[in-house]
């Protein structure tokens, strides 16, 4: 651990960096059980890109998987796979030092494979699908293949809601805290309502009734990101809907250009990022 770099936790990797609770978010993701005992967390959070990246979860598996994802509020997927492509490779290096591997030895050098999520809290209706690295190439050439799954844990998308765990608890604390923002009030209101809400329900109980928690949800980045960058995120919606209208029209890249102030690379991502997304 890098000791010169700070790291602060934001509300996400505060629940799931806890193994116990990871399992629920897991089960969400992918359908999939697992047994907290069979997983490890690896830190990787103060190493890279930790002024742009600062809520990874990553876990080991005892069957050796890295299970790396992040959580994401916006509807730009450009450059995910880049990002947990970055983990994965961060997590290999420190898997080969912590065993000791050496690269110069003449036995065959083993490594947990990857499994990359995007567990996806925004306000857009994304689909479940999976991303790929292919696009970031000049040239694909097919011989580097890195697929990210994007998952969307938004409370009313979540399929085991009826289970009162820490993954459905959270899911449900940003839902009430984002419906009582969209009424006007303040952060601290809106999060001491979502209190409320949560402990009506029997969710988040362990949590909320510690006085510090408010607090750290109230510093949290993801918050800040969400609140602070609204309006950008609704011009972006606003550019997406405009180029899903004029595409389904049959509009070409070229006219939609003259309708815009969008180049036409910029099109063409916000057309990458329409094949992931349901209006």
């Amino acid at each position: 651990m890098d000791g010169n770099k700070k790291f602060k936790d934001n509300l996400f990797r505060h629940f799931f960096k806890d193994s116990e609770n990871f399992v629920s978010l897991y089960k969400e993701l992918s359908k999939k059980t697992i047994e907290s005992d069979d997983v490890k967390f690896y830190d990787i959070s103060s190493r890279i890109l930790s002024k742009t990246i600062q809520n990874d979860v990553s876990y080991l598996t005892k069957d050796n998987r890295f299970i790396i994802l992040i959580e994401h509020m916006s509807s730009s997927f450009i450059n995910l796979v880049l990002r947990l492509l970055i983990y994965y490779v961060e997590l290999v290096r420190i898997y080969l030092k912590e065993n000791e591997f050496s690269l110069l030895s003449k036995k065959l050098v083993k490594i947990p494979t990857a499994e990359l999520y995007v567990a996806y809290n925004g306000k857009t209706n994304i689909k479940n699908k999976t991303i790929n690295l292919s696009k970031h190439f000049f040239v694909d050439t097919g011989q580097i293949k890195v697929t990210v799954k994007v998952r969307n844990i938004n409370y009313n998308q979540l399929k085991y809601k009826k289970e009162k765990n820490t993954m459905v608890g959270y899911a449900y604390f940003v839902h009430c805290t984002r419906g009582y923002l969209g009424k006007g009030l303040t952060l601290s209101e809106a999060l001491e309502k979502a209190k409320e809400e949560c402990l009506k329900k029997g969710l988040l109980t362990e949590y909320l009734n510690r006085e510090e928690f408010l607090t750290l949800a109230l510093e949290t980045i993801t918050w800040e990101q969400e609140i602070g960058f609204a309006r950008e995120e609704e011009r972006h919606e606003m550019n997406l809907h405009f180029v899903y209208k004029l595409i389904k029209d049959g509009v070409q890249i070229e006219k939609i250009m003259e309708y815009t102030d969008l180049s036409e690379e910029e099109i063409e991502d916000l057309i990458d990022e329409l094949k992931i997304i349901s209006f």
